[in-house]
């Protein structure tokens, strides 16, 4: 086997033995080189062909993978009405009800003096031979001053003999005092009559009481004012008629329904008080029941009885944009009528493909312009892809188009 020729070094160096290398090469054998020649050719192959297709790559994404997205706002003008609407006849209705109870506490304006007598029991006792008759108001004097009068007429029967002893006779009569206040709850106490002050009976004939005299006042209280009362009854229809609109609307209105608010009629049914004009207390108490009636109709049949009227005050093929329709309840001029009135926003229709076959292959700012020229579109954004594009693509499929509002 040949052994390889070595590789050889002269390495010059200057007198003085300076070790400054001066000039080197390199030898090598037939074969290293050409096997060093044939690795650059293929390199080379790879680098040509590496920008192939990164010059493929361009190609494609810049004409056919190009995209463009364009929001186009249409122009709108507002349309409305106003008419009179027969129900039943031009629009059809369903009649509801619902019955409600409304209580309401009211505190009372009124003030006045509350001016009460004492009263009690005295039992009257009779010492005398023979029954004694008193008619009503008999006065009767107690030990303090004060002075009551009987409320009935009694007949007080003689005494009598019980075990060898003489007993009283005695009766029970109901008092009261002869003037108003507290002083004259006094407590039991024995009573002369004074009507028989000049006759020998006035020792026989006299009272005593078991227990205290009571219920003698002077003082303010509240009363219930007529004021009072219209109020209050006021305040309970209101509020009644607040809860009977809530469940009305809440419970008796299907989903599909819309309820026509003019219509709705409260009967005022009954009306209680707790109290009445004049009446002593710090609250009266009112309970009222009504009765709410109104119609309703099918949402849809308003929509499509608006839009059917809002159609004649359009022109030239103008559309209603169906999401700007509002639509509103009045009360009617006639029985059984209602206002309604309504609007919403009038367009002239653009084709997507219009759109698109007008901007293909245009720059974008020739787009934006041509866009904005269009008698029917008010504004327009475009973006397009890749970034660095200015132009949008000549196949109009690859532009995308939403129409707005």
């Amino acid at each position: 086997m040949q052994n390889k020729p070595r590789k050889k070094v002269i390495d010059v160096r200057s007198p003085g033995g300076s070790s400054t290398r001066f000039k080197s090469w390199q030898w090598q054998s037939p074969s290293e080189s050409i096997a060093k020649e044939g690795s650059y050719r293929s390199y080379k192959k790879y680098i040509i062909l590496l920008s192939a297709l990164l010059l493929v790559g361009g190609i494609l994404t810049i004409h056919v993978l190009a995209e463009a997205d364009v929001i186009a706002i249409y122009k709108t003008r507002e349309v409305a009405f106003e008419q009179q609407v027969l129900l039943k006849e031009e629009l059809a209705v369903l009649e509801i009800e619902r019955e409600w109870i409304e209580e309401v506490s009211h505190k009372v304006s009124g003030k006045s003096e509350k001016e009460s007598s004492a009263e009690g029991v005295i039992r009257v006792l009779n010492n005398s031979s023979s029954d004694q008759t008193l008619v009503a108001t008999t006065r009767f004097m107690s030990e303090g001053g004060k002075l009551f009068r009987s409320l009935e007429r009694i007949i007080v029967p003689a005494s009598r003999k019980e075990g060898g002893k003489m007993v009283p006779g005695h009766k029970d009569v109901r008092v009261r005092a002869a003037e108003t206040g507290e002083s004259y709850n006094i407590s039991a106490s024995s009573f002369s009559i004074p009507g028989l002050s000049t006759s020998p009976l006035y020792t026989q004939i006299y009272g005593e009481s078991s227990q205290p005299m009571k219920g003698g006042a002077k003082e303010h209280v509240s009363v219930v004012l007529l004021q009072d009362m219209e109020i209050a009854k006021q305040k309970t229809l209101d509020k009644a008629r607040v809860q009977a609109k809530l469940l009305l609307i809440e419970n008796d209105v299907p989903p599909e329904y819309s309820l026509l608010l003019p219509t709705l009629f409260f009967k005022e049914d009954s009306v209680t008080f707790s109290h009445d004009e004049g009446d002593a207390t710090e609250e009266i108490l009112v309970q009222v029941k009504v009765t709410l009636k109104g119609f309703i109709a099918l949402t849809k049949d308003v929509h499509e009885l608006a839009q059917s009227i809002l159609q004649e005050e359009m022109t030239g093929g103008e559309l209603l944009y169906q999401d700007s329709l509002s639509v509103l309840f009045a009360e009617g001029s006639e029985k059984d009528s209602i206002l309604l009135s309504g609007q919403g926003l009038a367009y002239q229709e653009v084709s997507q493909r219009e759109i698109t076959s007008l901007l293909a292959g245009t720059g974008i700012e020739g787009a934006i312009k041509k866009l904005s020229d269009h008698p029917y579109l008010k504004s327009a954004d475009i973006s397009i892809s890749p970034f660095w594009r200015s132009t949008l693509p000549k196949n109009e499929e690859r532009i995308h188009v939403r129409l707005s509002f």
